[in-house]
C-alpha cells in the first residue's frame, strides 16, 4: 500500500508535468464563450457548432483581424504555436461522414487551408482542464474571411 506523501507528491509532479506543457489555465470560461459549453469532450459537435455561430455573429467576415485579437488577448487567449491543426481540413460532404468532428474546410477553401489559431484555457478541478480554440483566416488586408471555434480537453 502506498504511503500517502508519496501519492500526493506523485498527484502533484503529473500535475505539474502537465501544467508545465501548456499555458497556465485560468479558473473560468472567457466571457465570449457566453453560456456554451461541452460537458463531453468525445461529443462536442453541437457546442462547436454552437461556439462557432457565436464567433461569426461577433465578428462577421470583413472584421479587422487586429479587432479580433486585441478582445481575444484582453479575454486572456494566447497564440497557440504548438496547436496542431491538421495538414488538410476536410470538404463538408465527406466531413458529414467522419464520426470524429474534423476540421471543416470553409466552403470557399481548399483543402491547404491553414487557419490561425488562438487557445484559452480553464481548469474544471484538480485533475481536469477544459480549452477553446478559435481559428481563423484573413484576406490580403487582414480582414477575417472565416473563423470557427471549437472545444477540447484533458484529465491528467
Amino acid at each position: 500500500m502506498f504511503n500517502r506523501s508519496i501519492v500526493v507528491l506523485l498527484f502533484s509532479f503529473a500535475a505539474w508535468t502537465c501544467a508545465a506543457s501548456r499555458p497556465i489555465a485560468h479558473v473560468t470560461p472567457p466571457p465570449l464563450l457566453g453560456e456554451i459549453r461541452c460537458n463531453d469532450w468525445a461529443a462536442c459537435v453541437e457546442p462547436d457548432h454552437e461556439f462557432s455561430l457565436a464567433l461569426q455573429r461577433r465578428f462577421p467576415t470583413g472584421t479587422s483581424e487586429s479587432d479580433l485579437q486585441a478582445i481575444l488577448l484582453r479575454e486572456g487567449f494566447s497564440r497557440a504555436e504548438s496547436y496542431k491543426t491538421p495538414a488538410h481540413c476536410m470538404q463538408p460532404e465527406r466531413a458529414a461522414r467522419v464520426a470524429e468532428a474534423p476540421l471543416v474546410c470553409p466552403d470557399d477553401r481548399n483543402s491547404r487551408w491553414s487557419p490561425n489559431v488562438f487557445h484559452y484555457w480553464w481548469a474544471k478541478n484538480a485533475a481536469c482542464s477544459d480549452e477553446i480554440v478559435v481559428l481563423w483566416t484573413t484576406d490580403s488586408r487582414g480582414s477575417l474571411t472565416h473563423i470557427e471555434g471549437r472545444f477540447d480537453g484533458g484529465c491528467i
